[in-house]
Protein backbone atom coordinates (compact mmCIF):
# COMPACT_ATOMS: atom_id res chain seq x y z
CA UNK A 1 0.00 0.00 0.00
CA UNK A 2 2.96 2.22 0.14
CA UNK A 3 2.88 5.56 -2.13
CA UNK A 4 -0.62 5.55 -2.30
CA UNK A 5 -1.07 2.00 -3.11
CA UNK A 6 1.12 3.00 -6.12
CA UNK A 7 -0.70 5.74 -7.19
CA UNK A 8 -4.28 4.21 -7.59
CA UNK A 9 -5.58 5.02 -3.81
CA UNK A 10 -4.57 2.78 -0.61
CA UNK A 11 -7.80 3.98 1.29
CA UNK A 12 -10.08 2.62 -1.43
CA UNK A 13 -7.97 -0.72 -2.41
CA UNK A 14 -7.74 -1.38 1.56
CA UNK A 15 -10.98 -1.48 1.67
CA UNK A 16 -11.68 -3.64 -1.60
CA UNK A 17 -9.30 -6.59 -0.11
CA UNK A 18 -11.27 -8.13 2.38
CA UNK A 19 -9.59 -11.58 2.44
CA UNK A 20 -5.66 -9.47 3.17
CA UNK A 21 -5.03 -9.09 6.86
CA UNK A 22 -1.91 -8.04 5.90
CA UNK A 23 -0.13 -5.10 4.50
CA UNK A 24 2.89 -2.60 4.01
CA UNK A 25 3.92 0.59 3.67
CA UNK A 26 6.86 2.67 3.75
CA UNK A 27 5.89 5.29 6.64
CA UNK A 28 4.05 5.91 9.71
CA UNK A 29 1.55 7.80 8.00
CA UNK A 30 0.54 5.40 5.35
CA UNK A 31 1.08 2.80 8.59
CA UNK A 32 -1.84 4.80 10.08
CA UNK A 33 -4.01 6.03 6.97
CA UNK A 34 -4.11 2.18 6.23
CA UNK A 35 -4.82 1.46 9.91
CA UNK A 36 -8.17 3.53 9.82
CA UNK A 37 -9.69 1.52 7.38
CA UNK A 38 -8.92 -1.75 8.14
CA UNK A 39 -8.18 -1.74 11.96
CA UNK A 40 -8.47 -6.17 12.30
CA UNK A 41 -5.21 -5.83 10.19
CA UNK A 42 -1.92 -6.14 10.34
CA UNK A 43 0.60 -3.48 8.84
CA UNK A 44 4.08 -3.64 8.22
CA UNK A 45 6.71 -0.31 7.83
CA UNK A 46 9.06 -1.71 4.95
CA UNK A 47 11.58 1.61 5.82
CA UNK A 48 12.98 2.46 9.00
CA UNK A 49 11.01 4.91 10.70
CA UNK A 50 13.16 8.41 11.86
CA UNK A 51 12.73 8.83 15.87
CA UNK A 52 10.00 11.91 15.34
CA UNK A 53 7.46 9.32 14.00
CA UNK A 54 8.11 6.10 15.87
CA UNK A 55 5.26 7.38 18.98
CA UNK A 56 3.10 7.66 15.37
CA UNK A 57 3.60 4.46 14.15
CA UNK A 58 3.58 2.76 17.73
CA UNK A 59 0.16 4.21 18.51
CA UNK A 60 -1.57 2.44 15.40
CA UNK A 61 0.03 -0.39 16.18
CA UNK A 62 2.18 -1.05 13.38
CA UNK A 63 4.86 -3.16 12.74
CA UNK A 64 8.24 -1.46 12.73
CA UNK A 65 11.04 -1.68 10.53
CA UNK A 66 14.55 -1.84 12.12
CA UNK A 67 17.40 -2.05 10.39
CA UNK A 68 20.45 -0.92 13.12
CA UNK A 69 20.97 -0.94 16.60
CA UNK A 70 20.60 2.78 16.45
CA UNK A 71 17.05 2.62 15.38
CA UNK A 72 16.72 -0.14 18.10
CA UNK A 73 17.43 1.26 21.10
CA UNK A 74 15.16 4.49 19.40
CA UNK A 75 12.20 1.91 19.43
CA UNK A 76 13.16 0.98 22.61
CA UNK A 77 13.27 3.63 24.28
CA UNK A 78 9.85 5.01 22.82
CA UNK A 79 7.61 2.66 22.35
CA UNK A 80 7.66 -0.26 24.71
CA UNK A 81 6.25 -3.71 23.68
CA UNK A 82 6.57 -2.41 20.10
CA UNK A 83 6.32 -5.20 17.19
CA UNK A 84 9.18 -5.02 15.27
CA UNK A 85 10.86 -6.63 11.94
CA UNK A 86 14.57 -7.19 11.81
CA UNK A 87 15.63 -5.69 7.77
CA UNK A 88 18.00 -7.38 6.68
CA UNK A 89 20.96 -6.55 4.14
CA UNK A 90 21.11 -9.31 1.56
CA UNK A 91 23.08 -7.16 -0.98
CA UNK A 92 21.49 -4.51 -2.14
CA UNK A 93 23.24 -2.15 0.25
CA UNK A 94 20.56 0.69 1.02
CA UNK A 95 19.73 -0.18 4.46
CA UNK A 96 19.59 -3.34 7.14
CA UNK A 97 22.17 -5.45 9.73
CA UNK A 98 24.60 -7.43 7.22
CA UNK A 99 22.71 -10.84 6.64
CA UNK A 100 26.82 -12.01 7.64
CA UNK A 101 26.43 -10.11 11.02
CA UNK A 102 24.46 -12.71 13.06
CA UNK A 103 25.60 -11.96 15.94
CA UNK A 104 23.84 -8.06 15.53
CA UNK A 105 20.92 -9.71 14.28
CA UNK A 106 20.47 -11.51 17.97
CA UNK A 107 20.68 -8.53 19.88
CA UNK A 108 17.46 -7.52 18.21
CA UNK A 109 15.84 -10.89 19.51
CA UNK A 110 17.21 -10.19 23.12
CA UNK A 111 16.69 -6.84 23.05
CA UNK A 112 14.21 -5.68 26.63
CA UNK A 113 11.33 -4.32 25.19
CA UNK A 114 10.42 -5.07 21.71
CA UNK A 115 9.48 -8.41 19.81
CA UNK A 116 10.55 -9.44 16.90
CA UNK A 117 7.73 -10.19 14.79
CA UNK A 118 9.55 -10.90 11.14
CA UNK A 119 13.13 -11.00 9.56
CA UNK A 120 12.84 -9.41 6.01
CA UNK A 121 15.07 -7.98 3.33
CA UNK A 122 14.61 -6.34 0.26
CA UNK A 123 15.80 -7.43 -3.75
CA UNK A 124 17.40 -5.78 -6.23
CA UNK A 125 14.90 -7.54 -8.78
CA UNK A 126 12.46 -9.43 -7.97
CA UNK A 127 13.69 -12.83 -7.70
CA UNK A 128 17.24 -12.79 -6.89
CA UNK A 129 18.27 -16.53 -6.42
CA UNK A 130 21.40 -14.90 -4.43
CA UNK A 131 19.77 -12.77 -1.86
CA UNK A 132 16.84 -14.87 -1.49
CA UNK A 133 20.02 -17.53 -0.52
CA UNK A 134 21.52 -15.64 1.97
CA UNK A 135 18.41 -14.33 3.57
CA UNK A 136 17.17 -18.12 4.14
CA UNK A 137 20.78 -19.28 5.33
CA UNK A 138 20.45 -16.93 7.97
CA UNK A 139 16.81 -17.59 9.54
CA UNK A 140 17.96 -21.30 9.08
CA UNK A 141 20.85 -20.54 11.27
CA UNK A 142 18.84 -18.46 14.00
CA UNK A 143 16.45 -21.09 13.83
CA UNK A 144 19.13 -23.80 14.67
CA UNK A 145 20.28 -21.23 17.83
CA UNK A 146 16.64 -21.46 19.08
CA UNK A 147 15.45 -18.33 17.48
CA UNK A 148 11.94 -19.09 15.66
CA UNK A 149 10.59 -16.12 13.62
CA UNK A 150 8.86 -16.29 9.99
CA UNK A 151 10.77 -14.02 7.19
CA UNK A 152 9.70 -11.93 4.12
CA UNK A 153 10.99 -11.68 0.64
CA UNK A 154 9.17 -9.81 -2.41
CA UNK A 155 7.76 -11.72 -4.16
CA UNK A 156 6.23 -9.69 -7.16
CA UNK A 157 5.82 -12.51 -9.68
CA UNK A 158 3.50 -14.94 -7.35
CA UNK A 159 3.88 -16.39 -4.23
CA UNK A 160 5.26 -19.63 -5.81
CA UNK A 161 8.75 -18.09 -5.88
CA UNK A 162 8.95 -17.38 -2.15
CA UNK A 163 10.14 -19.36 1.40
CA UNK A 164 8.05 -17.56 3.64
CA UNK A 165 5.53 -14.64 3.69
CA UNK A 166 5.77 -13.19 0.29
CA UNK A 167 5.18 -9.42 -0.61
CA UNK A 168 3.81 -9.27 -4.19
CA UNK A 169 4.16 -5.52 -4.53
CA UNK A 170 2.95 -4.22 -8.19
CA UNK A 171 1.93 -7.77 -9.25
CA UNK A 172 -1.34 -6.74 -6.63
CA UNK A 173 -2.30 -5.01 -9.74
CA UNK A 174 -0.93 -6.67 -12.69
CA UNK A 175 0.67 -4.25 -13.87
CA UNK A 176 4.12 -5.50 -13.74
CA UNK A 177 6.67 -7.60 -16.78
CA UNK A 178 5.94 -10.88 -17.17
CA UNK A 179 2.83 -11.44 -15.24
CA UNK A 180 1.99 -15.08 -14.68
CA UNK A 181 -0.43 -16.94 -17.03
CA UNK A 182 -4.08 -15.33 -16.54
CA UNK A 183 -3.43 -12.29 -14.15
CA UNK A 184 -4.58 -9.19 -15.75
CA UNK A 185 -4.25 -5.46 -15.58
CA UNK A 186 -6.56 -4.33 -13.13
CA UNK A 187 -6.10 -0.34 -14.00
CA UNK A 188 -7.05 1.85 -16.80
CA UNK A 189 -6.22 5.34 -17.18
CA UNK A 190 -8.43 7.72 -19.64
CA UNK A 191 -8.34 11.16 -20.24
CA UNK A 192 -10.86 13.27 -22.63
CA UNK A 193 -11.06 15.22 -25.77
CA UNK A 194 -11.10 18.65 -25.32
CA UNK A 195 -10.25 20.16 -29.02
CA UNK A 196 -10.09 19.13 -32.50
CA UNK A 197 -8.17 21.50 -35.21
CA UNK A 198 -6.78 21.21 -38.43
CA UNK A 199 -2.65 22.26 -38.97
CA UNK A 200 -1.44 22.94 -41.79
CA UNK A 201 2.08 21.61 -43.52
CA UNK A 202 5.22 23.59 -41.27
CA UNK A 203 3.26 24.94 -38.83
CA UNK A 204 4.53 23.91 -35.10
CA UNK A 205 2.48 22.21 -32.12
CA UNK A 206 3.20 23.32 -28.67
CA UNK A 207 5.70 24.47 -26.98
CA UNK A 208 9.32 24.81 -27.74
CA UNK A 209 8.86 24.03 -31.46
CA UNK A 210 9.90 20.49 -30.69
CA UNK A 211 7.94 19.05 -33.65
CA UNK A 212 6.30 20.86 -37.34
CA UNK A 213 3.70 19.11 -39.32
CA UNK A 214 5.14 17.57 -42.37
CA UNK A 215 1.80 17.76 -44.07
CA UNK A 216 -1.84 19.00 -43.00
CA UNK A 217 -2.59 16.75 -40.17
CA UNK A 218 -5.88 16.57 -37.42
CA UNK A 219 -3.97 17.32 -33.88
CA UNK A 220 -6.88 16.12 -30.70
CA UNK A 221 -6.07 18.14 -27.83
CA UNK A 222 -6.50 15.66 -25.02
CA UNK A 223 -7.07 16.69 -21.02
CA UNK A 224 -3.91 15.33 -19.32
CA UNK A 225 -0.54 16.79 -19.00
CA UNK A 226 2.53 16.14 -16.62
CA UNK A 227 1.03 17.46 -13.81
CA UNK A 228 -1.48 14.18 -14.25
CA UNK A 229 1.43 12.09 -14.26
CA UNK A 230 1.84 12.31 -17.86
CA UNK A 231 5.75 12.11 -18.65
CA UNK A 232 7.23 15.15 -20.46
CA UNK A 233 9.28 12.53 -22.10
CA UNK A 234 6.41 11.16 -24.19
CA UNK A 235 6.87 14.26 -26.13
CA UNK A 236 6.83 13.26 -29.75
CA UNK A 237 7.77 9.58 -28.26
CA UNK A 238 4.76 7.99 -26.61
CA UNK A 239 1.06 7.63 -27.82
CA UNK A 240 -2.73 7.30 -26.82
CA UNK A 241 -5.59 5.23 -28.00
CA UNK A 242 -8.08 7.11 -29.65
CA UNK A 243 -10.86 5.27 -32.03
CA UNK A 244 -8.93 2.06 -31.54
CA UNK A 245 -6.02 3.48 -32.96
CA UNK A 246 -2.80 4.04 -31.54
CA UNK A 247 -2.19 7.83 -32.26
CA UNK A 248 1.25 9.77 -31.73
CA UNK A 249 2.13 12.26 -29.23
CA UNK A 250 3.30 15.12 -31.19
CA UNK A 251 4.74 18.13 -29.41
CA UNK A 252 5.77 18.99 -26.24
CA UNK A 253 3.47 17.54 -23.20
CA UNK A 254 2.11 20.22 -21.29
CA UNK A 255 1.67 20.68 -17.71
CA UNK A 256 -2.63 20.01 -17.87
CA UNK A 257 -2.99 18.91 -21.89
CA UNK A 258 -0.81 17.12 -25.44
CA UNK A 259 -1.94 16.96 -28.42
CA UNK A 260 -2.14 13.65 -30.41
CA UNK A 261 -1.76 13.42 -34.19
CA UNK A 262 -5.37 11.86 -35.32
CA UNK A 263 -5.49 12.71 -39.00
CA UNK A 264 -6.44 8.88 -40.01
CA UNK A 265 -8.49 8.46 -36.95
CA UNK A 266 -12.62 9.08 -36.15
CA UNK A 267 -12.70 11.10 -33.15
CA UNK A 268 -15.13 14.05 -31.51
CA UNK A 269 -14.36 16.29 -28.69
CA UNK A 270 -15.40 14.44 -26.04
CA UNK A 271 -14.12 10.95 -27.06
CA UNK A 272 -12.06 8.81 -24.27
CA UNK A 273 -7.88 9.11 -25.09
CA UNK A 274 -6.86 5.97 -23.33
CA UNK A 275 -3.41 6.59 -22.24
CA UNK A 276 -3.03 2.73 -20.54
CA UNK A 277 -5.86 -0.07 -21.39
CA UNK A 278 -7.45 -1.15 -24.00
CA UNK A 279 -9.64 0.54 -27.05
CA UNK A 280 -10.84 -1.56 -29.66
CA UNK A 281 -7.69 -4.14 -30.86
CA UNK A 282 -5.29 -1.77 -29.27
CA UNK A 283 -3.40 -1.80 -26.23
CA UNK A 284 -1.00 0.55 -24.29
CA UNK A 285 0.49 -1.13 -21.28
CA UNK A 286 2.47 -0.07 -18.68
CA UNK A 287 5.40 -1.37 -19.71
CA UNK A 288 5.00 -0.16 -23.18
CA UNK A 289 4.80 3.38 -21.51
CA UNK A 290 7.27 3.01 -19.45
CA UNK A 291 9.23 2.33 -22.40
CA UNK A 292 8.72 5.27 -24.34
CA UNK A 293 9.15 7.29 -21.65
CA UNK A 294 12.49 5.94 -20.58
CA UNK A 295 11.19 4.82 -16.34
CA UNK A 296 9.83 1.91 -14.95
CA UNK A 297 6.17 1.31 -15.09
CA UNK A 298 6.47 1.88 -11.11
CA UNK A 299 7.23 4.95 -11.59
CA UNK A 300 4.11 5.57 -14.09
CA UNK A 301 1.97 4.43 -11.46
CA UNK A 302 3.12 6.01 -8.37
CA UNK A 303 3.48 9.23 -10.15
CA UNK A 304 -0.34 9.55 -11.66
CA UNK A 305 -1.47 13.04 -10.11
CA UNK A 306 -3.97 13.60 -7.50
CA UNK A 307 -6.61 15.60 -9.54
CA UNK A 308 -6.83 12.58 -11.62
CA UNK A 309 -9.74 10.89 -10.70
CA UNK A 310 -9.77 7.06 -9.34
CA UNK A 311 -13.09 4.92 -10.22
CA UNK A 312 -13.67 1.80 -8.63
CA UNK A 313 -15.15 -1.12 -9.96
Amino acid sequence: MKANAYGLGARQVCAALTECHRFAVATADEAKEVRSVRPDCEVLILGEVPPSDIGTAAECGAIIAVGSLQSLTAVSDTATGADIAVLIDTGMHRDGVDCRDIDTVMRFFDAPGVKVRYVFSHLRGGEDEVQSARLYSLCDELSRRGYDVPYSLPATYGAGHCRGIPRIGIGLYGIGRDMPEGVKCAVGWRARIGRIAEVEHGEFIGYGHTYRAAGKMRIATVSAGYADGIFRSLSNAGHVLIGGKRCPIVGTVCMDMMTADVTDTECAVGDAATVIGTDGGETLTFAQVADAAGTIEYEISARIGTRVPRIYE
